[in-house]
């Protein structure tokens, strides 16, 4: 553990044992509500491919997170949540108000997350990017990630000579795949694919990565079922709409919508929406109204106050490293980490 972590969960226990943020979490409940964001609730070590530290909590740590939930707030699905905040009048209740969100539709939410949250009777939303939901596609990143692995480290670089921003990376093999996707991420999808393409010649495997990463519609269907889980857009391709001409982003918005539908998994009305990766601007925003969204979310961190724009709801990123303990994930609601 690094010097700064045990000094921030020193400091977060202090915190705790002396109430400070759990009155400062009240404080901000009086006027404001908070969105949880989630990806994946999985244990690293059992995975084929790297993932990235923020982009997952371990089962052990979500059910920790959802008793001190229970305890200290009031948990509402996206929608009643949201409902709330358009009124404008307060908080009624004794305990802050907010929603649990899930971002990509990842199969171990079904697996890890679904059986904590039905056995504490607590709502979630899971937003999904329609063509990957009951197929054995991996995300792109993935894909790039497992085949980076592959490579001899010292042929890396040449693997990477048609783009020559990669063919500079440096480091362990973690930051050299953050580095990657933090470039990768500005390209169209086409140029993505053709990065992937080079770099399984050079490796002489296939990026395609084994075993399923996401939820089915069957699955989906149950779970909504349950009266649990409500289930929202994350596009259909879950491409970065700011790479995007204006029709390319209908596209995105209107497929994911109407497959949705078309799968029972939700309603056309009162759809929420969620941007792959965060990346969004006004345009965009006006087009996932347009398209007859009732809201979407972002990756900015805070609370949402009654006034807030609910095309650019803000969340609070749940991290393993961050919230591993329950005073580090108070002070994380809390807004001090």
């Amino acid at each position: 553990m690094s010097t700064k972590l045990t000094l921030r969960r020193i400091f977060a226990g202090t915190l705790w044992a002396g109430r400070i943020s759990v009155k400062r979490i009240r404080q901000l409940g009086a006027d404001s509500r908070f969105i949880l964001m989630y990806h994946r609730i999985t244990n690293p070590r059992t995975e084929p491919v790297y993932i990235q530290p923020g982009m997952y909590v371990t089962p052990e740590t979500f059910a920790m997170h959802l008793k001190a939930l229970q305890s200290e707030t009031i948990v509402l699905p996206l929608h009643e949540l949201l409902n709330r905040m358009r009124q404008g009048n307060g908080n009624p209740a004794s305990k802050p108000l907010c929603a649990i969100t899930f971002d990509d539709g990842w199969l171990d939410f079904c697996t890890n997350a679904f059986p904590v949250l039905k056995s504490l009777n607590m709502p979630a939303t899971v937003f999904l990017p329609t063509n990957f939901i009951g197929t054995d596609k991996w995300f792109w990143t993935d894909q790039f990630a497992f085949v980076w692995k592959q490579l001899e480290p010292r042929r890396r670089p040449a693997a990477t000579a048609a783009l020559r921003s990669l063919s500079r990376i440096q480091g362990s093999f973690e930051s050299q795949i953050e580095k990657a996707v933090a470039v990768l991420k500005n390209l169209p999808g086409n140029a993505i694919e053709d990065v992937l393409a080079e770099l399984e010649k050079c490796a002489g495997t296939s990026s395609r990565v084994p075993g399923r990463a996401f939820l089915n519609w069957e699955e989906v269907r149950e779970m909504r079922g349950s009266g649990l889980v409500s289930f929202g857009s994350h596009t259909a391709g879950h491409q970065i709409l700011t790479t995007l001409d204006q029709n390319g982003i209908r596209d995105e918005l209107l497929v994911s919508k109407q497959k949705l539908v078309e799968e029972k998994a939700a309603d056309a009305d009162g759809l929420s929406f969620c941007y792959p990766n965060g990346n969004f601007n006004q345009t965009i925003s006006a087009l996932v109204k347009e398209s007859g969204y009732s809201s979407a979310v972002t990756t900015k961190t805070g609370w949402n106050s009654f006034s807030e724009n609910h095309f650019a709801l803000k969340r609070i990123g749940m991290h393993q490293d961050m919230t591993s303990t329950k005073s580090l994930f108070l002070s994380r609601l809390a807004g001090i980490f």
